[in-house]
């Protein structure tokens, strides 16, 4: 046996020293293989890794693209329709107050004032008090003159944030000529937090800048509240107010609305590659408060016929202006099992270490800047015939420093990301560069479902030398160009654009002739799609495999599918406009497809609570209706979310 196996190893080294020999060799010189070309082998070899993080990359940015577009809606929602159900403050009116009672309530008399007097402000100034109280100072007037006095101090306080903050004008006897304002400014009494099972209480009260014994200012405190919901996925605050129990204090009790922090999703998808496997399937776990502080994880893999990429992310807040510090692991395990190079055993075996931070720099009312920076360590080592002889080991140490904004329009949201790379010399002289990258993100509402996604990316490495396959740009497949084979083509600078027009075929609602309202219907569910894709790829000059065929572009049209069983779909076909030698079934185009499964548990567990009531009042449950459910409003797929 032993000897076997030690002629099977030698056999397969004198192949791989021929091998070696026929990739060494210039293209044109090259000796006839059938199939087989120096060119494939390279990209077969080098490209799997890179197409597979890719993938696992555009996943997650799908999923916050999505998330963030669910708090956009809802946000307007609660703009558009200030009702008591849509509050984030409750419990508040403005316009009632005893002590405005109380000045009402005075006999009207006129009188001269020869000076006002007003209580000591913590918030208003007193230039601010004596522009308003000047125009009665050494006049006869009326009551209503004092109480105009008195509702302007009151506005001021308002339009300050400050709406518990009040003057009035107490019981006294007028004596020349002077009157005396009296003024309450409310302080912060308890703050509370209920509801919260699956986020610590500290962790939301530490958010909440206002203390106990601040002055209460209920501009801050709203604005305190849905910075925390946009940073915080998965949790909603609300608040209720009420008087303290101390004379001038206002208790906050914060109420936390949590989905259940853990979400399991199945993908089965055609967006591998041909040499691997092109269906794959996929298994992700993530967790949107793992240990009580909002901490988030995510794991799983993609699993092919040749190749697997486990991936690994965790990432936990370390200040109350949600920065965030992670940990990032990916890697993929490919081996070359159909196509002409299978014969060769070829094997590569890749691997990503990032430490990374993020941080806000600035928030207004519709805009985001925030700042990225990440430390990361790359490896990836290729060897033929079952590991016998090892084709060579690219490792590259990289440092990334970025800016992602988010900027809100009146239809639509903009985000734009710019970073520069640089691959430090530690590890060999290959790893001396700097990579430039960025890209857009357009979302455009056309009104009546008819919703428009334009996106771009690009990457520049302003050399002329040997970039490891690691860091170069790679365009094909679902994700990038469709109507082409996935990660067709790879180099170290590329870019691609993309356009796309997403409409319901049929009616979203229909009026149901039983009971005459409206009930959801097949357009709520499935969207048609038509794009135009565009990209380009221009490898390092000796290492040119393309043939000149540098650029791509397709038409296509699809369908966007989410069903109310937690089951979306995308479905594309997409035409190539221009041919590439590569490509062997370019004539009746690409189909794509990617299927996804994810439990809602919050509606499971909703039904769950239900059952058990109904069994105790021995009452058959009715099956709970999930089809107004929040988590099944997907931007991506329903393009019903109205004015943007």
């Amino acid at each position: 046996m032993k000897k076997n196996k030690q002629s099977i190893n030698f056999i397969k080294a004198i192949l791989g020293i021929s091998a070696l020999c026929v990739i060494a060799l210039p293209a044109s010189s090259a000796p006839d293989l059938g199939n087989i070309s120096p060119n494939s082998i390279i990209q077969d070899v080098n490209s799997n890794y890179t197409h597979d993080i890719n993938s696992i990359r555009d996943r997650q940015y799908q999923q916050e693209l999505k998330e963030d577009y669910q708090r956009y809606e809802q946000k307007r929602n609660y703009q558009n329709n200030p009702s008591k159900e849509n509050q984030i403050i409750k419990n508040y009116n403005p316009n009632s107050s005893f002590m405005q009672a109380q000045v009402e309530d005075i006999d009207t008399k006129g009188v001269y004032i020869d000076s006002v007097e007003v209580a000591p402000s913590q918030i208003l100034s007193k230039e601010e008090i004596n522009k308003i109280v000047q125009p009665i100072v050494g006049k006869n007037v009326f009551m209503n003159d004092i109480v105009n006095v008195i509702n302007e101090i009151n506005n001021l306080y308002a339009s300050k944030g400050f709406v518990t903050a009040k003057a009035f004008l107490p019981e006294q006897t007028v004596t020349n000529g002077k009157i005396y304002i009296e003024l309450v400014e409310s302080k912060v009494g308890n703050i509370t937090v209920n509801q919260n099972r699956w986020t610590k209480s500290k962790y939301i009260t530490d958010r909440m800048p206002q203390k106990q014994n601040d002055l209460f200012d209920i501009v801050e405190l709203e604005k305190d509240i849905l910075d925390f919901n946009r940073y915080n996925e998965g949790v909603n605050l609300t608040a209720n107010l009420k008087a303290g129990e101390e004379e001038g204090t206002t208790d906050i009790e914060l109420t936390a609305h949590e989905n259940f922090p853990f979400h399991l999703v199945g993908i089965f998808d055609n967006a591998g590659r041909y040499s691997t496997g092109s269906l794959r399937g996929g298994a992700m776990l993530y967790a949107d408060s793992l240990f009580g502080r909002r901490d988030k994880m995510s794991i799983g893999s993609y699993f092919s016929g040749g190749a697997i990429s486990p991936f690994f992310d965790y990432n936990i807040p370390v200040n109350k202006h949600d920065g965030r510090i992670g940990f990032l692991y990916s890697s993929s395990f490919a081996k070359i099992r159909y196509g002409d190079l299978a014969d060769l055993d070829l094997k590569s075996k890749s691997y990503m270490y990032s430490l990374y931070y993020s941080q806000p720099l600035i928030r207004k009312q519709g805009f985001e800047l925030k700042g990225y920076t990440a430390l990361n360590y790359k490896r990836a080592r290729t060897s033929v015939f079952d590991d016998v002889i090892q084709l060579g080991t690219d490792e590259v140490t990289s440092i990334d420093v970025a800016l992602n904004m988010r900027k809100d329009t009146k239809y639509g949201i903009w985000y734009l990301n710019q970073g520069v790379g640089y691959a430090v010399p530690i590890l060999g002289k290959e790893s001396n560069y700097i990579k430039i990258s960025g890209g857009a993100v357009r979302l455009h509402d056309f009104s009546h479902g008819v919703i428009g996604q334009l996106r771009s990316s690009y990457q520049v490495i302003p050399n002329n030398k040997h970039i490891p396959y690691l860091d170069q740009f790679q365009a094909g497949g679902l994700a990038t160009v469709r109507g082409y084979s996935e990660g067709l083509m790879i180099g170290k600078n590329g870019y691609y654009l993309s356009g796309e027009l997403m409409f319901p075929l049929l009616p979203r609602t229909i009026t149901s002739p039983r009971s005459g309202e409206k009930v959801p219907f097949i357009g709520k569910y499935v969207k048609g799609a038509v794009f135009v894709d565009h990209g380009g790829i221009f490898p390092s000059t000796g290492e040119d495999y393309y043939d000149d065929n540098y650029f791509m572009t397709s038409i296509g049209m699809g369908l966007r599918v989410q069903l109310p069983g937690d089951l979306s779909a995308r479905l594309y076909w997409g035409y190539p406009l221009i041919n590439h030698s590569w490509e062997t079934d370019h004539k009746l185009g690409r189909f794509h497809f990617e299927l996804t499964m994810e439990p809602n548990f919050d509606a499971l567990l909703r039904n769950r609570s239900t059952v058990a009531r109904v069994e105790e009042k021995h009452v058959e449950a009715e099956p709970v209706n999930n089809y107004d459910d929040i988590r099944h409003y997907d931007y991506f797929n329903d393009g019903g979310g109205g004015s943007l």
